[in-house]
C-alpha cells in the first residue's frame, strides 16, 4: 500500500501526529461485490482453472439448475477470509479443493456432506480434476448437490 502523502503538515511544531502517514484503502472491486450478493459461491483451487475442469464445473452446476454464481480462485499459498465476504442468508458455498482453513472458516465438515456455518450451507469436495477421474466421487458429489439444492426448492 502506498502512502497518500509523506506526513501531515504541522507547521514545524512538535506534534504527536507530525509523522502520521495516511494510506489509501483498496477499492471494492466488481468481483467482490458479485461475491457478496451471489446465492451460490464456488471456490476452486489452481487445478480448477484449466478448460476441462471449467467445463466439468459448468456441467455440475447446470445439473442442479445453478446458472448464476460467483467463482473464487483460492491459491494454496494465500488463504482468504471468506466469512467477511458472505452476507446473504441462505447462501450456498461449494468448494472444489480448498478446505475450510484455506477459506478462513473454522469448522469440521466431512467431504461430500452438507455442513452449515451461520446462515449458509457448505459443501466441500475434492478438486475438479480428481472428481473427473472417479465415478464414485461424481456419484457422492451428485448426491450431496441434490441434497443441498432440493432444500432450496429450485
Amino acid at each position: 500500500m502506498k502512502p497518500f502523502g509523506n506526513s501531515l503538515p504541522c507547521d514545524g511544531m512538535d506534534h504527536p501526529f507530525k509523522k502520521l502517514v495516511v494510506y489509501h484503502l483498496p477499492e471494492v472491486t466488481a468481483a467482490s461485490s458479485d461475491l457478496i450478493n451471489a446465492d451460490t459461491i464456488v471456490c476452486i483451487d489452481e487445478n480448477g482453472e484449466n478448460e476441462a475442469a471449467q467445463e466439468l464445473l459448468k456441467k455440475i452446476l447446470q445439473s442442479v439448475n445453478v446458472t448464476a454464481f460467483s467463482q473464487l480462485l483460492v491459491e494454496s499459498e494465500k488463504p482468504i477470509r471468506l466469512s467477511q465476504m458472505i452476507s446473504i442468508e441462505g447462501q450456498n458455498l461449494i468448494s472444489f479443493g480448498p478446505g475450510l482453513r484455506q477459506l478462513g472458516l473454522s469448522a469440521k465438515i466431512p467431504l461430500y456432506q452438507i455442513g452449515k456455518i451461520g446462515a449458509f450451507r457448505i459443501l466441500l469436495a475434492e478438486d475438479l480434476t480428481t472428481i473427473s477421474s472417479s465415478n464414485a466421487k461424481k456419484k457422492m458429489l451428485w448426491e450431496a448437490l441434490k441434497q443441498m439444492f432440493d432444500a432450496d426448492d429450485r
